[in-house]
Order: structure tokens, then sequence, then C-alpha cells
């Protein structure tokens, strides 16, 4: 697999020496390519342009339009562009052509949007046969210069129906998917519709895949990029934009410094007073394990038959596996605080999104209680009261973002 950066064109204010900074940090690596994507109205750098200085100024990473307007541009222009830009990045461009769908952008170049769809496949013929050097008038000379790569550089459609994932399965060699918060199923399952139409297209072939989604690592990335999305894609309505960039934020590291603070008292009640099991641990959407803060029980041959009191963590934590490293003896009545450091088991910082906060008590002769609720983890700081469970009271939970 292999790992690429679209540069941030749509980000107002950058500078000339932005932009090299960038070029020149993508293309020492980890990564393996440079990408760009094209927008007409609002902040936003022209990617043609952007991605010629990149080429220009890179040695290794590949150079990839994702993607280019096809249809709101004439294509023998567009043949002689990237045939260009091709020579300048000595043969390490390809391209991703789509649709778009922002109609203003089209009028602001004069563009038809009606009929774009028919337009793109007779677009993609006529550019392969400028790179052939065939000419486009009779008797007239061909359209220079060719391509370094032979027949032209690689094309992906950045398409997602249906119908248009057929039409372009006839042509493309390969597909560009889109999830804007990386959600796994959501790529293999729009890769395994492409091999499908590949195959009932007759191909030979599978279709190369590529992938993309929003991701930081900055300092203050979450807050920073659901910006960035709202803004991307305001252009759909505040509805959809707000939906987008608050779902974007899933799986966003938290800032280094986050941590949870968890709060709760233990009142014992009746005459026979047995100090609780305790477990305080955090699970993910879906009830899967993130990390185990604190275990509370008898560490002795006895005392360790009963840890099982403890159902949820015990079922979750793979009958205790995880957690009996940090494990303690149990405690008397009175007020607990303890800090999450916002990591998951193996010490890595947890993605923004959805979690669980539980504490669950069991002790003899007494009830067993669990308080498991909710908790959203993002940029943003908050504290929460959590409802009371007999002899668990006074829960609550802080969190610094």
């Amino acid at each position: 697999m292999k790992i690429g950066v679209c540069l941030p064109y749509m980000k107002e204010g950058l500078t000339r020496a932005d932009y090299l900074a960038w070029f020149k940090r993508i293309d020492e690596g980890p990564f393996d390519s440079l990408s760009c994507g094209e927008r007409v109205l609002g902040p936003t750098y022209d990617m043609r342009v952007l991605l010629s200085a990149a080429a220009a100024v890179t040695e290794r990473v590949e150079i990839n339009t994702t993607l280019y307007v096809l249809p709101m541009h004439n294509a023998v222009r567009v043949a002689k562009e990237i045939a260009t830009l091709d020579v300048i990045s000595d043969g390490r461009l390809s391209i991703t052509v789509g649709f778009g769908g922002r109609e203003k952008d089209y009028a602001a170049v004069g563009a038809e949007y009606k009929g774009r769809y028919q337009r793109m496949d007779q677009q993609v013929v006529q550019m392969r046969s400028i790179w052939a050097q065939q000419p486009p008038l009779e008797g007239e000379d061909p359209v220079g210069p060719p391509p370094l790569q032979k027949g032209g550089p690689k094309i992906l459609a950045g398409v997602f129906g249906p119908k248009a994932l057929a039409r372009c399965s006839k042509w493309a060699d390969g597909i560009y998917a889109w999830s804007g918060n990386g959600e796994q199923h959501e790529i293999e399952n729009f890769f395994a519709r492409a091999d499908a139409a590949w195959q009932d297209a007759g191909r030979d072939c599978k279709p190369y895949r590529l992938g993309g989604f929003w991701y930081t690592l900055a300092d203050n990335g979450a807050k920073n990029l659901h910006q960035y999305v709202y803004d991307y894609l305001k252009i759909a309505g505040e509805d959809i934009a707000t939906m987008m960039a608050d779902a974007g934020d899933a799986g966003i590291p938290v800032a280094d410094t986050a941590q949870l603070q968890i709060d709760f008292s233990f009142e014992a009640q009746g005459d026979r007073i047995r100090n609780p099991y305790v477990a305080v641990w955090v699970e993910d959407a879906d009830g899967a394990l993130v990390d185990t803060v604190a275990v509370w029980y008898l560490q002795s041959a006895k005392g360790s038959k009963w840890v099982d009191d403890l159902k949820r963590w015990y079922s979750v934590s793979d009958n205790g596996s995880n957690g009996e490293e940090i494990s303690s003896p149990t405690r008397s009545p009175g007020d607990y605080s303890l800090l999450w450091g916002a990591t998951d088991a193996a010490g890595a910082k947890v993605g923004a999104g959805d979690y669980f906060i539980c504490i669950e008590a069991a002790r003899e002769h007494g009830p067993y209680e669990l308080i498991r609720e909710p908790i959203t983890l993002g940029s943003d700081g908050f504290a929460v009261e959590l409802p009371d469970a007999n002899e668990l009271l006074n829960a609550s939970v802080t969190f610094s973002a």
C-alpha cells in the first residue's frame, strides 16, 4: 500500500514558501504521492499550477490530480497540459478525472453543466488520441508535446454512482474512492463494486485502486480540520457542511495533552460491609474495550476467583486478560478520582469520536452496579455528570482537550 498527501489547496493565505515546504516535506517521504483537487469559486489555488510547481521541484513522489473536473474544460487543451506535466514530472504523473458537482464552477468558466457525463466519455477518447499524436484537425500538425509515458498517464475515474461506475469501467485504468472520515467498510464496498463493474465491462484486469479521506496530525488538528471540511462543503448548504464536518472528526487523534478525569463516590449500604470490586474502563462506540483505567479487587488466590463478578469488564477484557497489570486492592467507602490519558491499551492517543465511560462495582452481600454512559471526545473540553447507581454516587467526567 502507498500513502499520499493531498495539498491544502482550499486553505486561504498560503504562500510560496508554504507550498515549497509542503512539496519538500512530501518528497522526502515516507509519502509516495502528492495530489491536488480542482475548484473554481472560493479561496482555492489552481490545481494545474500547483502540480506543475510540485513536479518541477520534486524528484521522487508520484503526482496526481484528485480530481480534474474534465467536462469543465476543453479536452485538447487538457491533453496538452497533462502531456507537458508528464514531461516536467519525468513520467511520475497519473490523473484522476470526474464530473464534479458544483454547477456554479461550470457557470463561472462558461462551461455547460448539462451533458457532462457523456462529454467526459468522449473527452477521454479524444485525449488519448492527442497523446498518440493524431492531429485534431485533418491536415494539421499533431498537438505536442507527446507524453513521456507511452500512451499517456494512467487515468483514474473519480465517480461514485452505479451508472457512472458502469460507463467509466469501459475506459478508466482505475478508480478513486472517497470516505470523508476514512471508514474502511465504505471504501471496501466501493472497491468491490468497481471490481464487479470492470468484470461486467469485460475487462481482463482489476481497476487500480486509489482511496482518499480527511486526516490530520497537526496541533489542534481536530478543530482546524472541522473548519476546513465545513468551509469545503458549505456550498452544499449549512446542514450538510455541519454534518460532514462533524463526521470528519471521527478517528482524528485527540491532542497529546488530552485527558479525562473520572470522579465517583462509593457509599456502602447495609450491615455486612465488604469492600467492592471496582472496574473503570472505556469502550468504543461498538462496545469494544479501548483501555482499562483501573481495576480494584483482592489479589489473592481466593480473591481472584470472584473477579468475574465484574461481569461486563470481565467480558470485554477477554476474561480479565486486559487490565490486571494495573489492578490494585479494593477500596473502602469514600470519594475517588481517576485520570485516563485518552490512550488505548497500547498507549496511543485515541481518535476523536464516540465512546462509553464505564464504572462497575460488585461486592459480597451487596448489589451489582454498572454505570455506562456515552461521551464524545473531540477538540473541546467538557464536564458531564453521570447517573447514580445505588451505591455508586456523584459520578462525573471532565475532559480536558
